[in-house]
């Protein structure tokens, strides 16, 4: 390693979602690869709490109950919970194995780590959309509690939105200014952040597309399906990308896997949800499925960088630049993949995928962003 120094990565690599977790992975392990030693900081930071309690949820969710008004619903909201605490398992599992993470920390100590990391690089994913933290936290992924500018440097955080409020643009305009380098992970992002800044801002890939299929595949647990089947993950609440899968089934007759992030479409489709599928499981879940069905960004890179058929939608209704909607449309461009995206309504086929040039196409991104992650180890 180089000369023994230690680079600290700032991320969401603790929150259960499967392009979240694998991104995280996917960053150490480029890193890695180059021939350094990185580790993310792991600091009490947490998603905003809801405006209601758990405990008052659960005290209405049993009113309800009693009132015999949504005795499935209750039902179903168990049995979901009871998916989700076996999915939770494995990321758990994953988690010990593959995050490498520094011993805990409150956020208030933030400062003290200065000096024990040569850089910190605020990692990918939404680190820097504003939604998705409380603003003491939005401030954290923005290193607004680094003295020397000098070690500040991001690598593919996403905005994941097209249109941003004054105020968050006058939060990146404070803390940004000194970053030794930024880019970012799509073409919105790096527009917004270059007026902002009055700088060029570099674009470069997710880092789940950094490693190649054959090094996911390493890190894959097989999970048991004998027959040949479809692919559907669904982030969002529309059931018609689950019929648009379901009808694909039917037409090329494939069995279905589902796995949802919404109660409703649990309830909706649970005789197709699989039990206690983490990081590694779903890598052998796309791995292994004749098409991807989804509304999620990285199950379509993840389908782009296996080289399977897939079928992208909108996670949020209204247009593409509705909320984090673009980024997926973004990518699809990069790779003269327009065509896999669908609107809800549409329901006809495409052709299967000739990836021959896709795969150039990756390979060249995929040097470029490596030799930028490259200069920022370096610098």
């Amino acid at each position: 390693y180089h000369k023994m120094e230690k680079i600290a990565l700032i991320s969401y690599q603790f929150a259960y979602n499967y392009g979240t977790c694998l991104q995280a992975y996917a960053l150490w392990k480029a890193i890695n690869n180059i021939g350094y030693s990185s580790e993310y900081v792991n600091f009490d930071w947490k998603f905003p709490t809801q405006e209601i309690s758990l405990f008052e949820k659960y005290i209405q969710t049993a009113k309800e109950y009693l009132g015999g008004v949504k005795h499935r619903r209750f039902k179903a909201t168990v049995e979901f919970k009871l998916l989700q605490s076996s999915n939770k398992q494995q990321f758990d599992k994953f988690r010990k194995l593959h995050i490498h993470e520094s011993k805990y920390i409150k956020s208030y100590q933030l400062p003290d780590i200065e000096n024990s990391y040569s850089k910190f690089i605020v990692g990918s994913d939404q680190t820097w959309n504003p939604d998705c933290v409380s603003e003491k936290f939005f401030r954290i992924f923005l290193l607004s509690f680094l003295k020397n500018s000098q070690k500040k440097y991001a690598y593919a955080p996403s905005i994941g939105k097209s249109v941003l409020d004054e105020y968050t643009l006058a939060l990146f305009k404070q803390y940004l200014n000194d970053f030794s380098r930024i880019s970012c992970r799509e073409t919105n992002g790096c527009r917004i952040l270059s007026k902002v800044l009055n700088q060029d801002i570099y674009k470069v890939l997710d880092p789940t597309l950094l490693l190649n299929k054959a090094e996911w595949e390493k890190i894959e647990i097989h999970h048991a399906h004998s027959q040949k089947y479809i692919l559907c993950y669904i982030l969002g609440e529309k059931k018609s990308i689950c019929e648009f899968a379901k009808s694909l089934a039917n037409r090329k007759s494939l069995n279905l896997i589902i796995l949802p992030a919404s109660v409703n479409i649990y309830q909706e489709y649970k005789q197709y949800v699989p039990k206690g599928i983490g990081p590694s499981e779903f890598l052998s879940l796309i791995h292994h499925c004749e098409y991807v069905v989804t509304d999620s960004f990285h199950g379509s890179i993840f389908s782009i960088n296996y080289n399977k058929n897939f079928y992208s939608f909108l996670k949020r209704n209204g247009d593409e630049t509705q909320g984090d909607n673009s980024r997926i449309t973004d990518m699809l461009k990069t790779f003269g993949l327009e065509n896999r995206f669908k609107n809800d309504n549409d329901t006809t086929e495409e052709t299967d995928i000739n990836y021959q040039t896709i795969n150039k196409i990756l390979q060249q991104e995929r040097d470029k962003s490596i030799n930028y992650l490259l200069s920022i180890l370096k610098d």
